[in-house]
């Protein structure tokens, strides 16, 4: 196979799960906040910034609630205001970018692009996991994904 073709293959191998996982799970940046993402929004607005941080370089310990989904919420509201859209967005940078975590961890392991590849179609999507998807409240999950 020549070199340009082999690059295109591997570009649509790895491109083809991303592209199913926007076209299934897209819609899900056009929703708005669900109660829980407010009640977050609320919780981390009763803090200043530093106390989040602080949280977050002490992770080990209980005394903050969720330190890192504090700095998220409120970098996202200082910068965008009461708009769930680009929180959305964030939410699936972030998964777009778990994706491409679990890709590299899964092409190391097995040594293979090829595996790596269908891995990677066989977790882009599942419909039971619509509330990833759908509400900005698993952002917290998201991020331990990206920072485990």
């Amino acid at each position: 196979m020549s070199s340009n073709r082999s690059r295109l293959y591997s570009a649509l191998q790895v491109g083809l799960p991303f592209l199913l996982f926007l076209s299934l799970a897209g819609n899900g940046i056009f929703e708005f906040f669900g109660g829980d993402d407010v009640m977050n929004l609320f919780t981390y607005l009763s803090q200043p910034m530093t106390h989040w941080i602080l949280g977050a370089i002490e992770f080990w310990s209980s005394a903050w609630y969720r330190p890192l989904g504090g700095i998220v919420h409120l970098a996202l509201f200082h910068l965008f205001g009461f708009h769930a859209l680009p929180f959305k967005i964030f939410l699936f940078v972030a998964l777009c970018f778990n994706l491409i975590l679990y890709f590299r961890v899964v092409r190391t392991l097995s040594g293979s692009s090829q595996i790596a590849s269908w891995a990677l179609l066989f977790c882009s999507y599942h419909a039971v996991l619509d509330g990833l998807y759908l509400d900005f409240g698993t952002i917290y999950d998201v991020l331990g994904y990206s920072c485990y």
